[in-house]
Formats: C-alpha cells, sequence, structure tokens
C-alpha cells in the first residue's frame, strides 16, 4: 500500500511495515513498475499546485522530472499539476499487472492556468487545464 505522510510516499507491506519512502509530496503519489514512484515534489505553488511532477527510483534518485509549462506570470515554470496526473499505459490510474505499461510514455497532467476574461468575471479565474507531456 502507498501511503504519504505529507512530506514523503510511504511503502508499506500487509503487517505495516514500512518497506520504503520517497520525499514527495504525495498527492497523489503513484507506483511504477520497477519500483519507481511518480509524484509531486517542489513546492506548492498555490491552491495545492506543485512546482514539480517528478518519478523517483528506489534509491531516491531522480529519472524524470517535469516543471516547464506555465509561470502564472511569476517568471519561474511550473508544472501547476494538482490532485491528478496519469501516465500512459495506466488506464485506470495506478499500475496492475498485465497493463501495457510505457515506461517513457506521455503524461496527462490536470493543473491549472490563471486567466482573465471580462466576458465571464471581472476577477481573475483560475481554470483547470489538461496538458501532455511527452
Amino acid at each position: 500500500m502507498l501511503l504519504g505522510d505529507g512530506h514523503h510516499a510511504l511503502l508499506i507491506d500487509m503487517d505495516g511495515n514500512q518497506v520504503n519512502k520517497w520525499f514527495t509530496i504525495p498527492d497523489p503519489a503513484r507506483m511504477l513498475p520497477g519500483g519507481s514512484v511518480i509524484s509531486a515534489t517542489g513546492e506548492y505553488y498555490e491552491l495545492w499546485d506543485s512546482t514539480n511532477l517528478t518519478q523517483i527510483d528506489w534509491d531516491g534518485n531522480v529519472e524524470w522530472d517535469f516543471f516547464g509549462w506555465d509561470d502564472d506570470g511569476t517568471e519561474t515554470l511550473m508544472a501547476r499539476e494538482h490532485h491528478d496526473f496519469q501516465r500512459e499505459g495506466k488506464p485506470v490510474g495506478y499500475y496492475a499487472p498485465g497493463q501495457d505499461f510505457v515506461p517513457c510514455g506521455k503524461t496527462l497532467i490536470l493543473a491549472h492556468n490563471t486567466t482573465y476574461n471580462t466576458n465571464v468575471s471581472r476577477r481573475t479565474i483560475i481554470d483547470d487545464v489538461i496538458y501532455e507531456v511527452y
């Protein structure tokens, strides 16, 4: 079972023993084949937006890191991922034996985008967007 304590993703066995721990923002953290975890890392920007979405191997080494989508006017690019992402080959949101997982596949990311549209509101609007990273 993969759990989080706010600063780590924790892998727990059936007896409640900790098997491994990765430094992430586990909201959510997902186990991949081979023992890697993909999860938010970095810092929270606002409204639970994470600055990075990162794949970390069993030993804590970064295998893949994305932070190059939106700067929200800050001049610092970030993922702005919040609450969900999907890696190609994981149609149910998590890996299960027998699925055709794509190790370096595309990633769909649910993120925020701040817009200003006076036809809708006189205030800024934080919209949900989905974008794909190759």
